[in-house]
C-alpha cells in the first residue's frame, strides 16, 4: 500500500496553504469564464450555454457530455478545448520562461 505515502511529514500548514491557493485559483478561473462567456454572448457569436461549456475549466469528455445531454453544438465546444489544451501545451514553456522559470534537471 503506498497511497498517501508521498505526503508523510506534510505539515497541516502546508496543506491549509495548498487548499486555499486552489479555491483561489478555481475562483479566478470560475471569473474568467463568465467573464468570456458573457462578452462573447453579448457580442452574439455564441449561445451562453455554448459559450459556457466551450471555455469552463474542465475535463473536455466531461462537458462534452454535458453538451450533448443539453443538446449544445458539441463541435463547438470540443473545438475549443481542444485548442485551450493545444495553447497550454504550447504556451506554458513560453510563460515559464518569460516569468524567470529555470530548467529543472
Amino acid at each position: 500500500m503506498t497511497v498517501g505515502t508521498k505526503y508523510a511529514g506534510v505539515t497541516m500548514k502546508e496543506v491549509r496553504h495548498d487548499v486555499v491557493a486552489a479555491i483561489g485559483f478555481c475562483a479566478i478561473l470560475l471569473v474568467l469564464t463568465v467573464a468570456i462567456a458573457e462578452a462573447i454572448h453579448l457580442m452574439q457569436l455564441a449561445p451562453p450555454m455554448e459559450t459556457i461549456l466551450a471555455f469552463a475549466p474542465g475535463g473536455q469528455a466531461e462537458l462534452t457530455v454535458l453538451a450533448l445531454i443539453i443538446g449544445a453544438d458539441m463541435a463547438f465546444v470540443v473545438a475549443h478545448h481542444v485548442l485551450r489544451i493545444f495553447v497550454v501545451i504550447l504556451g506554458a514553456p513560453l510563460v515559464a520562461r518569460l516569468i524567470g522559470g529555470r530548467p529543472r534537471d
